[in-house]
């Protein structure tokens, strides 16, 4: 059986091992162990696993969170063909979130621009 280590894609960092099983359950990443131990970890994705390493790459940002709640209920409600105000609440929050990403983005190279 291939156990996985699993890291920060941006640090490094190692947050489990012996990883066997992933799932999303809203906008948490489970991780689940060889003792069915479960690590969980918020607005993260998976970017990349290597089974020859054993070694499952993660994404972590608050972005992904409101990303994976918005693509929650708008499915869930375009599914049904109803309209619900509270897609475009979650949606505006993503928007949001990414200008406030960009502001910084701007803030931090002092207006440099490519």
């Amino acid at each position: 059986m291939c156990e996985f280590k699993v890291v920060i894609e941006d640090n490094g960092s190692v947050i489990a091992e012996n990883i066997v099983k992933t799932f999303y359950e809203g906008k948490t990443l489970k991780l689940v162990n060889i003792l069915n131990e479960t690590v969980d970890v918020e607005n993260a994705m998976i970017s990349s696993v290597d089974v020859g390493k054993e070694e499952l790459k993660i994404l972590k940002h608050p972005l992904l969170g409101a990303v994976f709640e918005f693509l929650k209920i708008y499915l869930e409600y375009q599914g049904k063909n109803i309209y619900n105000p509270l897609v475009e609440e979650l949606w505006n929050r993503v928007k949001s979130l990414g200008e406030v990403m960009l502001r910084e983005l701007w803030v931090k190279s002092r207006g440099t621009r490519k």
